[in-house]
């Protein structure tokens, strides 16, 4: 199993074999205080299996803080890897929305997605103040 791809972005949806986002490759968000909520964040990733590989897989998204504190509700499920046919190789995609995202503090957070107990990706986001404004 490889990862063709895994990033954050605002919203995603998968339509007629065909992958819309937007906000793609979040990896900062500007707070004037924390905590701080971000309304919706949608973690998307393409898996790439073999046939061997086909089946049912346990799915897990979990968010943390720099201090490997979790930030968001652990989401599980499982992921289809469909029997192949006339391929060696199969796609998988992967869009979980996480909504209500509360960033404790500045500084790192940290998404993981995991399949079958194995971490596959990691997406980041920092979490930053405003620049100051210049004045003119």
């Amino acid at each position: 199993m490889e990862v063709d791809f895994a990033f954050l972005s605002d919203f995603a949806e998968e339509s007629g074999g065909k992958l819309h986002a937007l906000g793609v490759g979040i990896d900062t968000i500007q707070a004037h205080s924390v905590p701080t909520r971000h309304p919706q964040l949608t973690m998307v990733a393409q898996i790439r299996y073999s046939a061997a590989e086909s089946g049912s897989h346990q799915l897990e998204v979990r968010g943390f803080d720099a201090d490997g504190q979790d930030i968001v509700d652990r989401v599980e499920g499982e992921l289809p890897f469909p029997p192949l046919t006339g391929g060696t190789t199969g796609t998988a995609r992967v869009l979980v929305n996480l909504v209500g995202v509360n960033f404790p503090g500045y500084g790192d957070h940290s998404f993981h997605l995991v399949i079958g107990g194995i971490e596959v990706s990691r997406a980041s986001v920092r979490v930053v103040e405003p620049p100051a404004a210049v004045a003119e």
